[in-house]
């Protein structure tokens, strides 16, 4: 059983309390909610549009006022946290596109906040990588010519995609 009282005070320090009234139907959340990251896990180098995906769960053994929202937010390493997105409803999803943003160490946080206004912070850390890799030797196979920028180039085989190695039999 709680007992509840409304405080005024003013400015001289004068003060006088009154019961609040509850009934028995008063119930009280005062646990944290619950989730975890679904996407980007921790550890992942990302690049372009990312999905954020977080699961949320509001439950204790008496009572739970459910989710009120996830909110999603980042930080460059030593920095302070800026939020992405926020959203209120199941799935828990939001978008951030890197190429915003300088490539290096980040921390996602997806904040969970319950109807009752309490909050749990889940952290995790990124690395944002949006830089194409440089072809840094003139490696040829004999027979083949490449043209245009290649970012992901292998030897060719019966199944290497054509687009942009040519065999000398293709005219130019």
């Amino acid at each position: 059983q709680y007992e509840f009282y409304s405080i005024s005070t003013d400015a001289a320090g004068n003060s006088e309390s009154a019961p609040i009234l509850a009934d028995d139907t008063t119930l009280f959340d005062n646990k944290n909610p619950t989730g975890s990251w679904i996407s980007p896990s921790s550890g992942s180098f990302l690049k372009g549009t990312v999905s954020l995906e977080a699961s949320a769960l509001d439950t204790s053994a008496t009572i739970n006022s459910g989710v009120k929202q996830v909110r999603f937010r980042y930080k460059l390493s030593g920095g302070a946290f800026t939020t992405i997105s926020t959203d209120t409803s199941f799935p828990y999803q939001g978008s951030w596109d890197t190429t915003l943003f300088s490539d290096g160490d980040y921390t996602l946080r997806a904040i969970i906040t319950d109807n009752a206004g309490n909050t749990r912070n889940l952290d995790i850390s990124v690395t944002i990588d949006n830089t194409i890799p440089v072809l840094s030797s003139q490696t040829t196979y004999s027979g083949w010519y490449v043209s245009d920028q290649i970012s992901d180039f292998r030897p060719p085989t019966s199944n290497t995609t054509r687009d942009h190695v040519r065999s000398p039999s293709i005219p130019s």
